[in-house]
């Protein structure tokens, strides 16, 4: 994010996955305030992605007003579910280790794996709508379709409208 918000920035889109800041709160904003205030005039469409089971808190990125932003919630996925390895391997250590995280319920591997190809349908809908200017990848982001060959339930999204950017010297 920080280097987006640079100026003459070649990034014209930004994901952030499960990065654990809506979950932390003050304490992880805190640590973060410098580089936070760098991004103020971010501009740049943002996709945040956070587990539900986490409660997760998007309140900080308000301040990016500048950016569209999507806040997306989805069920099943643990932070390492995220990404290839996690949501494959999820039915190999459940296998292994039936009980790997004691203090909360580890998802069915299906639904993991089910949940991680809805994560990667917003994604590429994202990316398809703020990179090739698609019409309706956009639509789809706002008015998500079933056609698509996941369980686009397992997700909520909120989105929050940019406002202009002030004037420049």
């Amino acid at each position: 994010m920080a280097w987006a918000s640079e100026k003459n920035s070649p990034i014209d889109a930004v994901i952030s996955i499960d990065s654990t800041f809506e979950v932390y709160g003050d304490e992880g904003y805190e640590k973060l305030k410098e580089r936070w205030a760098r991004v103020s005039n971010l501009s740049a469409p943002m996709l945040f992605f956070a587990s539900t089971w986490e409660k997760p808190s998007f309140g900080h990125y308000a301040s990016l007003k500048y950016a569209k932003r999507y806040y997306a919630q989805i069920d099943h996925l643990t932070h390492n579910d995220y990404v290839l390895y996690g949501a494959i391997g999820s039915g190999l250590r459940l296998a292994s280790h039936p009980d790997p995280y004691p203090e909360f319920v580890v998802p069915e591997p299906k639904l993991t794996r089910e949940s991680y190809e809805v994560v990667c349908c917003y994604i590429l809908k994202f990316l398809d709508a703020y990179l090739k200017d698609d019409q309706s990848a956009l639509e789809f982001l706002h008015n998500p379709d079933r056609g698509v060959g996941v369980n686009v339930d397992r997700l909520s999204l909120q989105f929050e409208d940019a406002v202009p950017l002030p004037p420049s010297l």
